[in-house]
């Protein structure tokens, strides 16, 4: 008896053995599928979101992720912060709007840094969406890519600013422009 149980168990073994060894020879089986809807935007034309606040609206690129911005302290009365992470470097724009003292772009301390270091800082006067707009480019190498665009509508000023791997400074001012060609004062 000890036998004939000692014989099944080998043929037990010996079976499983053989249809493992079948199994793993043949070959491997898939499916290919439609391709799902997270592939990229062939267009022409980059996906664009609207925001708004009670001073402006305007679009910016879909691929940037809306952040909770801190609460603006005087004299910024709107912000609006947006971020598009990546592997090794992430992009940001930021937008926003002050309340001009004088009703002079010089009234915002960034512009008036900006404007006082034309070693560091390019200034480009362009007209985009009917609006005059002075846009900074930091020509600072240590610090990747930044631009950032100035817009005002009496006593109100708009600060634009973009900001990544320099790499990307392509992406960046597009983005940038994004912004500035849907621009609308409320």
């Amino acid at each position: 008896m000890r036998l004939v149980a000692k014989l099944l168990g080998l043929a037990l073994i010996c079976s499983l053995l053989y249809w493992a060894l079948h199994i793993m020879s043949e070959p491997s089986v898939g499916r290919v599928g439609k391709p799902s809807s997270r592939t990229s935007d062939t267009s022409d034309t980059p996906a664009t979101r609207t925001t708004s606040n009670q001073f402006v609206k305007f679009q910016y690129p879909a691929v940037f992720q809306a952040l909770k911005p801190s609460p603006p302290v005087a004299p910024i009365i709107a912000v609006h912060d947006f971020s598009k992470p990546g592997v090794t470097n992430s992009w940001h724009l930021t937008v926003q709007i002050k309340q001009l003292a004088n009703g002079s772009l010089d009234d915002d301390g960034t512009y008036h840094m900006r404007q006082s270091q034309p070693d560091r800082f390019t200034r480009q006067d362009i007209t985009s969406n009917g609006q005059s707009v002075a846009i900074f480019t930091d020509t600072a190498t240590d610090s990747g890519f930044a631009q950032t665009a100035y817009l005002q509508k009496g006593s109100l000023g708009a600060a634009v600013t973009v900001t990544g791997n320099s790499g990307e400074s392509t992406n960046l001012k597009q983005a940038l422009q994004t912004v500035l060609d849907s621009w609308q004062w409320l």
